[in-house]
């Protein structure tokens, strides 16, 4: 027999993860961890986050707080050495988004290294407004 406090716990554990406008509506930790564990289990997280489902909670409270829906940042931002980072393109975006690009300038992008090897580098520039 079920007491009420096991069975608040077992509704909690079930309750639904609605749709929202965009995107998935999570409204606790509980669903948040189901949702990470499934994108786990669908083999839909890039392998830096080696499908654990609380790297995925980290990279999902990432993209809330950069206001990106969650599939932008899976495929934008990397996890290296227990730190995230913003990949290029989206660090350009979010720079125009935001407009914080110094009105006249623009991106600029230079690569080294021989292409598809360990050693090829690109460094992306931009200059934002009021920064040297």
């Amino acid at each position: 027999m079920e007491t009420s406090v096991e069975k608040t716990k077992a509704e909690i554990e079930r309750a639904p993860i609605a749709l929202a406008e965009i995107g998935f509506k999570i409204e606790s930790f509980e669903q948040a961890w189901r949702f990470a564990q499934s994108l786990c289990q669908a083999n839909m997280v890039p392998k830096a986050f080696s499908n654990t489902p609380g790297a995925v909670i980290m990279l999902m409270q990432s993209c809330a707080q950069l206001r990106i829906p969650l599939h932008v940042g899976l495929s934008n931002l990397t996890y290296t050495n227990g730190r995230f980072g913003v990949m290029g393109d989206l660090a350009h975006a979010l720079v125009l988004r935001d407009k914080l690009m110094k009105p006249g300038t623009d991106i600029t992008i230079e690569y080294s290294g021989k292409a598809l090897t360990p050693e090829r580098t690109c460094t992306v520039t931009v200059q934002r407004e009021g920064k040297p």
